[in-house]
This record gives structure tokens, sequence and C-alpha cells, in this order.
């Protein structure tokens, strides 16, 4: 994924104060994203705004989208900024998490954590944090060999055996 742009921002914040729903947004992304035929046009720039808006405004009535998001879609189309549906959603996300005072966190790991050790992941944070709401995602990484990686903003917990042993190598020198 290329990183984010100011215009992309834009876009995520006006989607956000247009009450767009963030599930309906990422449904969105993810039917282009799926398709190799729909994703490859809507990322080419030679294809006219108008005829990318047919389509996806077929793909918004069938999905059954609210007009805020069809119009949304369709202006992205208009402006050729489509193909960056799957940025405006990152933005998006972390717009809302501004704006609603969420902390969000990715617990890196080489199984996934079941529920209970979740809450404690979540409870930890909101102790060192003073948020009320904090979301996890999981992302499992085999190479971490075993335990896990914390990472909430510029916080970053490295429990791992991989880290151990990086820890380990560097003081060893």
């Amino acid at each position: 994924m290329r990183p984010v742009k100011q215009r992309q921002v834009n876009y995520a914040v006006a989607a956000y104060e247009l009450g767009i729903p963030y599930a309906a947004l990422c449904e969105a992304r993810d039917i282009i994203e799926d398709s190799p035929e729909l994703h490859a046009l809507m990322s080419d720039r030679s294809v006219c705004g108008r005829d990318k808006e047919a389509v996806i405004g077929r793909i918004a009535d069938r999905m059954g989208a609210e007009d805020s998001l069809k119009n949304f879609l369709m202006y992205l189309c208009r402006y050729n900024d489509i193909y960056s549906l799957p940025n405006i959603c990152k933005a998006y996300d972390a717009h809302a998490a501004r704006c609603e005072d969420v902390l969000n966190a990715t617990l890196f790991c080489v199984n996934p954590p079941n529920d209970e050790q979740v809450e404690r992941f979540k409870s930890f944070l909101r102790t060192k944090t003073q948020r009320e709401k904090v979301n996890i995602n999981i992302e499992i990484h085999p190479d971490l060999i075993g335990g896990f990686v914390l990472q909430a903003g510029d916080i970053t917990y490295d429990r791992s055996i991989r880290g151990a042993v990086l820890q380990m190598k560097e003081t060893l020198g």
C-alpha cells in the first residue's frame, strides 16, 4: 500500500463528516480490491472518470449503498481517485479514532490470542495510556518465534523470542 497522501486524508475526513459508515466504505474497497478486473479498471488513469462512475453506480446499487456512499464513490471516480480507496479507508479509521479518542494498537504474535488474553492487553493499554477505548488489530507473524510485540502509537512492547535474541546479540556484541 502506498503512503497516505493529504488529498486522501481530506477525502477520509469528508466521508467521516458525511456520516458514511466505515464498514460500508471498506465493503466497497474490498469489492474493488477482490476483483482483479475491477481493480485494474479503477486503477487505470486512461479510463474516463464517467465510465468508472457508471460501473461504481451499479456496484453501489447492488450493495444497497446509501446515497451518501454512492455519491462519494462516484465523486472519487469523477476525479480519478477511486484507486485511492484503500488509503482513504486507512485514513478514515485513523481520523475516527482521533475524533472518538480511541487508541488503535497492533498485536503481532505467532498464534492468535484468546478473548481473555486480548482483554488483558486492552486493560494494560488502558492503564498505560489513560484511554477508555482501545482497539487491537491482531497480525500473525511466525518469524517472532514465540511471544508477542504490542505496538500502540509510538509505544512498542517487544516480548518476542526474536526480540530477546536480537537484544542478547546486541548486549554480547
